[in-house]
């Protein structure tokens, strides 16, 4: 039988713990349940999820830091996608997922086959009930959770064929990017036929990607 194998990274680096004492918070809640919450029993029989037990095929994201990074959705209301660009630019994100400055995130359509392989295992209310087990042991440690709060957005498109999507659609078939819809970015001109300019809405089929964001506690 192979050995489990998971993905090194470089937290024990300059670009990790290091980096991180010097400038984060030991109060704030992300550092506190990072170093307080005992990972490794909220992710027994997480590892059906992954293909082939982990064992074998490309080498995965350690279970933990799977876990981590689908609470950062989970508390601060917002989607997968959104929740990659979080912990790519705030520091107190990528410390709490378990990953040095320097390193990216897993990203959504990681997130998304991982959250789907562990539903079809254990049941489609998994995710909730690991969550709500997690939140619960952090508050009788005494944990005070704060938010994060968004200041800067900008749309990004969709990397979908419109002509393949609708396709897809009239066969019954679920979209190419669920998270994926049309997004008004504001107005454009346009001329007509005949020559003359209107207002048109400049839409494009995407989403919004957070570029910066703040941490304050409520």
């Amino acid at each position: 039988m192979s050995k489990v194998r998971f993905r090194a990274d470089t937290t024990n680096s300059f670009f990790g713990n290091f980096l991180y004492a010097q400038v984060l918070p030991e109060d704030n809640f992300l550092v506190r349940m990072k170093n307080e919450v005992p990972w490794e029993e909220f992710t027994q029989g997480m590892l059906s999820a992954y293909k082939g037990g982990g064992e074998y095929g490309p080498t995965p994201y350690a279970p933990d830091k799977i876990l981590r990074m689908l609470l950062i959705p989970y508390l601060f209301n917002i989607s997968e996608r959104e929740a990659e660009q979080v912990v790519k630019f705030n520091l107190l994100a990528k410390y709490f997922v378990g990953l040095g400055v320097d390193e990216l995130p897993p990203d959504n359509s990681t997130l998304t086959v991982f959250k789907e392989r562990l539903l079809r295992t254990q049941g489609p209310k998994a995710w909730e009930s690991l969550f709500n087990k997690i939140i619960l042991f952090a508050k009788k440690k005494g944990i005070v959770f704060g938010k994060l709060q968004i200041i800067d957005s900008t749309h990004t498109t969709a990397n979908v064929n419109l002509e393949k999507e609708k396709e897809r659609r009239q066969k019954g078939k679920p979209p190419r990017d669920p998270e994926a819809s049309w997004k008004t970015k504001g107005l454009r001109e346009k001329e007509t036929p005949e020559g003359k300019k209107v207002k048109i809405k400049d839409q494009v089929y995407g989403f919004k990607t957070h570029t910066s964001l703040n941490q304050k506690k409520v």
